[in-house]
């Protein structure tokens, strides 16, 4: 099975006061629609945890074509490509009530030990895809985010908590999107285009994220810090 699609109801809590859907609700979207196929293949958490590997989401990035609406459904179309050694790649596509292509996303993984979070081969795990699908045209490479300095930047402080936590025991991918929206005034009830993030150190229960930004243009780009780590940058198209 090279490709998954599932059907689902969109709530009013996915969106923000002015009808935009939220950047969390993508990311949560887009990670129950991937763990579902994982687990189709044989490759999921139940099934790496057997031999302590952990999936970990690297980056991801998504572009908004059309907003979908409150309460209704969407359908949900995701795929790999095919792995190298140590990476795959996996995209994403959201269908409106009337088949209209409303966003489309791609996200890099990676395989850990889940104990040393050593980064392990991940082109063997595959076995249960015979033909993969092709990249889409809109794949593009992901760009790598450049740090940038905070000095002379105010951060506002987030704390993130046991409700941020996931199986791996670490703050979930998903909520560093919430982390974003809330630590930027700038990103707050306004019409996302594209959101992309790269996660850099994973965060646990209780730490304290100072979450700086500053804007050129249409873009604003984003940086949370643990103390002197960074912890993810982000790059948001307006």
């Amino acid at each position: 099975m090279n490709e998954l699609k599932d059907i689902f109801r969109l709530r009013i809590s996915d969106f923000d006061s002015y009808d935009n859907i939220l950047p969390d609700c993508v990311l949560d979207l887009f990670q129950d629609v991937a763990g579902k196929h994982a687990n189709l293949i044989n490759i999921g958490f139940d099934d790496l945890k057997k031999d302590n590997k952990i999936w970990i989401v690297l980056k991801t990035r998504f572009t908004i074509l059309k907003q979908p609406l409150e309460h209704t459904s969407v359908t949900i179309k995701t795929w790999p490509t095919k792995p190298s050694r140590i990476d795959s790649y996996r995209y994403y596509e959201m269908y409106n009530e009337q088949d209209e292509l409303c966003l489309h996303g791609v996200s890099q993984w990676i395989v850990c030990d889940a104990t040393t979070r050593r980064i392990l081969k991940i082109n063997d795990l595959f076995s249960n895809i015979e033909d993969y699908n092709n990249p889409p045209s809109y794949g593009k490479p992901f760009e790598k985010l450049v740090d940038f300095d905070c000095s002379k930047l105010t951060p506002n402080i987030i704390r993130t908590s046991y409700f941020d936590l996931d199986h791996n025991k670490h703050v979930n991918n998903t909520k560093y999107a919430k982390y974003i929206i809330e630590g930027v005034k700038e990103l707050q009830d306004v019409e996302i285009k594209e959101f992309e993030i790269n996660y850099l150190h994973e965060l646990k229960k209780d730490e304290e994220i100072k979450v700086f930004s500053y804007q050129k243009d249409n873009v604003v780009y984003v940086k949370g810090c643990n103390g002197d780590i960074t912890s993810f940058l982000a790059k948001v198209t307006l």
